[in-house]
C-alpha cells in the first residue's frame, strides 16, 4: 500500500508540472492522482505524501489562472462586443465584494480545520491514545 500511495504522490505532482507546460490540459488528472493519493495514505495510517499536496497546490494554481483568464476574457468581450457598461465601483459595491470574499475565506478555513482535526483524532485513535 505504500509504495501505491507513493506512486500516486509523484504521478500527481509530474502531471501537475506537465499541466503548466501544456496549458493546463493535465491539471485535472493530476488533481484525481493527488486526491486518490491522500486517501490512500490516510486509509494506510501513513504519513500524507508531499508530492500529492505539491500537486494539488500548482495544479490549483493553474485553475485559478484559467479562472481569472475566462472571467476577465468574459468581461471584455461582453464590453466591447456588446457595448455592455460595466458597473462602477463604489464604496457600497466594495463593502459587499469584500463581505462575500471575507465570507468565502472563513468558510474554506472552518473546512480545512475541521478536516484537519478529524485526521489528528484519527491518528490518535490508531496510536492508541485517546
Amino acid at each position: 500500500m505504500k509504495l501505491y500511495h507513493e506512486k500516486l504522490g509523484l504521478a500527481a505532482f509530474v502531471l501537475a508540472l506537465l499541466g503548466v507546460l501544456t496549458a493546463g490540459l493535465l491539471v485535472i488528472p493530476a488533481l484525481i492522482c493527488a486526491i486518490l493519493s491522500k486517501q490512500a495514505a490516510e486509509q494506510a495510517g501513513l504519513p500524507r505524501d508531499g508530492f500529492a499536496t505539491a500537486g494539488v497546490v500548482i495544479s490549483g494554481c493553474v485553475l485559478a489562472m484559467w479562472g481569472l483568464l475566462l472571467l476577465t476574457g468574459s468581461v471584455v468581450v461582453l464590453g466591447m462586443g456588446l457595448n455592455v457598461h460595466a458597473p462602477e465601483l463604489t464604496m457600497e459595491n466594495l463593502r459587499w465584494i469584500i463581505l462575500g470574499g471575507g465570507t468565502l475565506a472563513f468558510c474554506l478555513v472552518a473546512a480545512m480545520t475541521g478536516r484537519r482535526l478529524a485526521g489528528a483524532k484519527r491518528m490518535r485513535r490508531l496510536a492508541g491514545r485517546r
